[in-house]
């Protein structure tokens, strides 16, 4: 019964031994395939065929794919993009226009419509008319021209009411620190030297009211504005 098993057992350690050498000959690459030329219908292969060999892999490669970065090219039409900067000034001074004119204050700031107007209203309308002008291709458009000088127009009356209320303040400032020396001592150099301070500040001040556009304005101011 030994000798039997030993028989079976030489029998399968010749098969495991032998089973590689079953295979069709030729060397696999570096994926663990090759291709077939020897008795190629023998093992189901066409001759030249690649084939695997103990699980061998197609060996894979990537390939980038180039992208393309540079932004595109969009073309703005120079009349549009200046007339873009235009309107956006535009938008501003209209509000700032009614800023300065004394018969819509007197609705809106019924309180004291002699007064500085909205100076974040101000810049921004500066800044705006300040980057239409910066814009070469706003001059190159009569239509666009007259419509920036429109605003500059805006721009400088609004400077000159407030260079008037700016001044007209300082003056009821001097005016009251007259008063006070006044009352201390008539006959002081402090009076005296106030007393020629105010009547310099008055006529500048009176100068500028009168660079005001707007007559209901002017007076508003002349009458606020005025000391005795």
């Amino acid at each position: 019964m030994k000798k039997v098993v030993g028989i079976l057992l030489s029998f399968v350690l010749l098969l495991v031994i032998t089973t590689p050498a079953m295979a069709h000959p030729g060397r696999t690459d570096a994926n663990g395939g090759h291709t077939c030329r020897t008795n190629c219908g023998k093992w189901g292969l066409n001759y030249g065929e690649y084939h695997y060999h103990n699980g061998g892999t197609t060996k894979k490669t990537s390939t980038s794919k180039t992208v393309n970065t540079k932004p595109e090219t969009i073309y703005v039409d120079p009349y549009t993009q200046a007339e873009a900067l235009i309107k956006t000034a535009e938008s501003y001074a209209g509000s700032l226009k009614w800023e300065t004119s004394y018969d819509y204050r007197v609705s809106k700031y019924s309180s004291n419509p002699v007064s500085q107007i909205d100076m974040k209203l101000y810049n921004n309308t500066k800044s705006a008319i300040n980057a239409a002008k910066a814009n070469s291709n706003v001059l190159l458009y009569s239509d666009l021209e007259e419509r920036l000088n429109a605003l500059n127009d805006i721009y400088i009356r609004t400077q000159a009411y407030i260079d008037a209320i700016n001044s007209g303040e300082k003056l009821l400032v001097q005016f009251q620190n007259y008063q006070s020396f006044y009352k201390q001592d008539p006959n002081s150099d402090k009076t005296k030297k106030a007393y020629n301070e105010l009547i310099k500040l008055s006529k500048k001040t009176n100068t500028m009211i009168y660079r005001v556009y707007g007559k209901s304005t002017r007076e508003a101011m002349l009458d606020k504005f005025r000391v005795e």
